[in-house]
């Protein structure tokens, strides 16, 4: 239920934003003001008309916020962790201040990954990111198909660098707050600001990956592009706020070559340097990322589903490690249920399953 809705008797107001409208939006008295809101609430006409009576909640949340006044307000941002609020403890704070807005930050997750060869991309990705003097970071994209590590080249790059690597997931629907900060309603019925992993990376100077990113429309690739060039900074239009990186803060982008994916925009793209591709394994390289990923299918499993996916790497199918390592977990499990069963069916089963294909079909000839 939205926070409020504008219909032809007025604005309807949940009850716990029920209070004096008496002020609100300068030269318009009869825009709510609610009971929480500081007394010297104020909107600007012209933020006002911009706001859309389908962005009622943004109203509410927008002018309890954007326009507020106090001592703080042109404070830079202070770090809260208990009693400390010292610089040194970025690492471990889980809400900042700015100009008198808290902003509660998220954990970044705990991700481990093996790196198994392919050290050109994993090099190229660090030096990226390496500090050059005044020069600032810059931001790669990771090039390839689905499946061959591209989030694993991130994680482990974050390793290396031993930063904590925030992860944002991309899609169609994304929208800008999404990006940035997202109001929700507390338990005590109050508005919280929730940092998206991209701004939690940003204030604690770690790394955020955004993954898919060439899924995002270009309204939401727009609201992040200070952040791609010189200023290093994002604005939050729901927070009325501006959040600045920390100089350790690094970013980049993964990219699906596939048909579901759209155009970057070019003053993006442009910002989105330079472009570390991602390929397909060695044939030592997959046995042993399978081999090192599974503990319980044999080697000669482990064998045939490399022999396919090299067959398919060949033929430009889109078999990848990630269908290799299901593909030989569940011919374990087959085999583990039933040990009459032997390799070569476990394996032709287990490719039915989870590719859809017969393997049979799979095998002949390749089409030129």
């Amino acid at each position: 239920m939205p926070l409020s809705t504008f219909g032809k008797g007025g604005p309807h107001v949940p009850p716990f934003l029920k209070g004096d409208f008496s002020r609100g939006v300068e030269g318009n008295d009869h825009q709510p003001r609610p009971s929480f809101a500081p007394r010297d609430w104020v909107v600007p006409p012209r933020l006002w008309a911009q706001l859309t009576p389908l962005d009622s909640s943004l109203r509410i949340i927008i002018g309890l916020n954007l326009q507020q006044r106090s001592s703080a307000q042109h404070a830079p941002y202070t770090a809260q962790a208990g009693e400390n609020r010292t610089e040194n403890m970025a690492a471990q704070i889980d809400k900042i201040t700015v100009k008198g807005v808290e902003i509660h930050l998220m954990d970044p997750p705990k991700l481990d990954v093996q790196w198994v060869g392919m050290q050109e991309p994993l090099g190229q990705l660090i030096a990226a990111w390496a500090d050059d003097a005044e020069d600032p970071p810059m931001q790669p994209r990771i090039l390839g198909k689905p499946g061959v590590g591209k989030t694993s080249l991130a994680i482990t790059a974050a390793k290396v660098m031993k930063q904590d690597l925030y992860i944002f997931q991309c899609t169609v629907d994304t929208k800008p707050e999404d990006l940035i900060i997202s109001p929700v309603i507390a338990d005590d019925n109050k508005i919280r600001y929730v940092a998206s992993p991209l701004v939690s990376a940003m204030v604690r100077g770690g790394i955020c990956l955004l993954d898919e990113g060439n899924r995002m429309s270009e309204k939401s690739w727009a609201s992040i592009a200070p952040l791609l060039d010189m200023r290093r900074s994002v604005y939050s239009i729901v927070a009325g706020v501006e959040i600045k990186a920390k100089p350790e803060f690094r970013i980049c982008v993964t990219m699906n070559e596939d048909a579901s994916t759209f155009e970057v925009p070019e003053y993006i793209h442009s910002r989105l340097q330079p472009a570390v591709h991602m390929d397909y394994p060695t044939r030592e390289e997959e046995f042993r990322i399978l081999r090192t990923q599974l503990e319980g299918p044999r080697d000669e499993i482990i064998k045939q589903v490399v022999d396919i996916l090299q067959r398919s790497h060949v033929r430009d199918e889109d078999l990848s490690v990630r269908d290799g390592l299901n593909i030989a977990r569940f011919a374990h499990r087959l085999m583990k249920r039933d040990a009459k069963m032997d390799t070569r069916t476990a394996v032709d089963q287990s490719f039915l399953q989870i590719t859809g294909e017969n393997r049979g079909a799979f095998d002949g000839p390749t089409v030129v």
